[in-house]
């Protein structure tokens, strides 16, 4: 199982048509900041869940559905 945090907001970003200038507007960086979240492997959590709560997008919920069913969870379903 391999994770790489910048293809899973690319494939967001393309599905979605998002605009990356907006998403930076919004999040108060450069745009380039935006594309160099793309190419990045990992993202720090406070930055993923900005991304989340301005896109009203789960991504922590993307990350979970790619671990296996019997991985337990605190949460109730």
């Amino acid at each position: 199982m391999e994770l790489h945090i910048g293809n899973l907001l690319t494939h967001y970003f393309n599905t979605k048509r998002t605009r990356r200038a907006s998403l930076a507007r919004l999040m108060n960086v450069h745009i380039a900041t935006i594309l160099g979240y793309q190419k990045k492997e990992s993202l720090q959590t406070r930055t993923l869940f900005a991304m989340a709560t301005i896109l009203k997008h789960n991504f922590f919920m993307d990350i979970a559905m790619q671990l296996p069913q019997d991985y337990t969870t605190t949460q109730n379903k």
